[in-house]
């Protein structure tokens, strides 16, 4: 007798088990039909031979006999007609595809379906209403992204998108996108109980931006999940202003430091802004990078936050020891790093790899010896591959651009000739007279160095 082979609880037969079966229940199987209203829960050969081999598994071969009388007569038995047991374990085998197909047949009866489907049904029908309208039956199953931004999503539709997730919606899915709505601690906490429990193992990229609930609890809650092999793929990580301040960034820090090389080890973009991060919780992200964390990190955004000279003195620590090799974009606008916090970063061998840095808007302009420092920096060449730089609402004085001028103009006009790799500079000469704009315009030129006026991350 020819074995069965079980992968993903489906059955693949062998070709002569197949050819025993079908002459079982009759020579086509077309003929073969359990009817739910309208629809056929067998309309593939693969879920017909399904039902076949269960029907007959269990020993109940006089309802297949009544089966083919009823084909006999041309008409076909309904799922009324047989016993519940029968369509319970029928039922409980099916494809998440094929059960969301009988969702579409109006005279559908639970009662024959079993406590099984009885308890995935009423989870998957809840995505097919408001606000999650915009699904289909095929693309739960089939969809590889799905963009839920901007769509008034709260707590009771988190748990309904989380419960399907968990019973094996989106199986394929690699971007999941929930920016912009009214997520919350709770509603957080459903969908990482549901990430943790590998529902999700193709996601690449997790957007939750903007949600301005979830705060520091349900970043723990969120943290907790993400443990050795979970998230194993995800690339792209967006959390922008959902308020998780010191102490959540403290939780997804010593989480990552538990255990470096297993959580988030392919993570390459990471968005914090506007989250209220400090001093505090920057050290700690700099503690768990300076023990191998993130080592494909390629970009972080850590602007408008509340990070001081203090905590950059930390960061600079952990990029020093070689941690995150591949950082080459880094923002930091609109924080509250002063001159010294600018010249201990840039003094290090830490920005050695950076191509853009952004320092808009902070409190650099407040002190004298900003060009100094620049100068001082590009001197010891420890920026060499920086690309992009935008020091724009810092207000720079005549010094402070006659120095600049002089660092970045070329070695035979006198200049140092440091920052060779320079293209784009964004600065705030508000302040600084004619002369001076002046001077450092005809540097730049020299350079081809162009002035932009902002910087989009991507």
């Amino acid at each position: 007798m020819h074995t069965t082979q079980t992968i993903h609880g489906r059955h693949r037969f062998s070709t002569r088990f197949l050819k025993a079966k079908q002459r079982t229940v009759g020579r086509k199987r077309k003929v073969f039909h359990l009817r739910i209203g309208l629809y056929a829960i067998a309309p593939t050969r693969h879920n017909f031979l399904i039902c076949t081999h269960h029907l007959l598994r269990v020993g109940k071969k006089a309802f297949l006999k009544e089966t083919q009388k009823e084909k006999q007569k041309g008409t076909s038995l309904s799922l009324q007609d047989m016993p519940t047991d029968i369509a319970t374990t029928i039922f409980s085998h099916l494809k998440l595809v094929t059960l969301l197909a009988l969702l579409r047949v109006n005279h559908f009866c639970l009662e024959h379906a079993g406590n099984v489907v009885k308890e995935r049904i009423p989870t998957l029908k809840r995505l097919l209403h408001p606000p999650f309208e915009c699904l289909s039956y095929s693309d739960i199953v089939h969809r590889t992204r799905c963009s839920l931004d901007n769509m008034q999503i709260g707590y009771d539709h988190m748990v309904a998108l989380s419960d399907a997730i968990s019973i094996g919606a989106f199986p394929k899915l690699k971007e999941l996108a929930l920016a912009e709505n009214m997520i919350n601690e709770g509603g957080t906490m459903a969908l990482a109980d549901a990430l943790g429990r590998g529902a999700l193992p193709f996601l690449e990229s997790l957007k939750l931006a903007n949600n301005h609930q979830i705060g520091a609890i349900g970043m723990r809650h969120l943290s907790a999940r993400m443990g050795r092999e979970v998230l194993y793929n995800l690339t792209t990580m967006d959390l922008d202003g959902i308020n998780i301040g010191d102490q959540g960034f403290v939780s997804f820090s010593n989480v990552l430091q538990s255990d470096p090389g297993g959580t988030l080890p392919l993570l390459k973009k990471l968005y914090l802004q506007k989250n209220l991060i400090g001093d505090d919780g920057i050290t700690a992200f700099a503690s768990a990078c300076s023990n191998g964390a993130l080592p494909l990190l390629n970009v972080a955004i850590l602007s408008y936050n509340r990070i001081s000279y203090k905590g950059m003195a930390s960061f600079d620590r952990a990029l020093g020891y070689g941690s995150l090799p591949l950082l080459s974009w880094l923002f930091l606008d609109q924080n509250q790093i002063n001159l010294k916090g600018m010249d201990t970063f840039l003094a290090s061998q830490a920005a050695s790899h950076l191509t853009l840095l952004s320092l808009k808007n902070n409190h650099i302009g407040i002190e004298r010896g900003v060009g100094q420092a620049l100068f001082k920096a590009l001197a010891r060449e420890t920026l060499p591959s920086l690309a992009r730089l935008d020091l724009s609402y810092n207000p720079l004085e005549n010094d402070d651009l006659q120095h600049l001028a002089h660092a970045i103009e070329p070695i035979v006009q006198g200049g140092s000739g440091a920052f060779a790799s320079l293209k784009h500079i964004l600065i705030d000469d508000s302040d600084c007279d004619d002369w001076a704009k002046a001077l450092f315009h005809a540097a730049c030129t020299s350079r081809g160095i162009v002035h932009l006026r902002s910087f989009t991350p991507t």
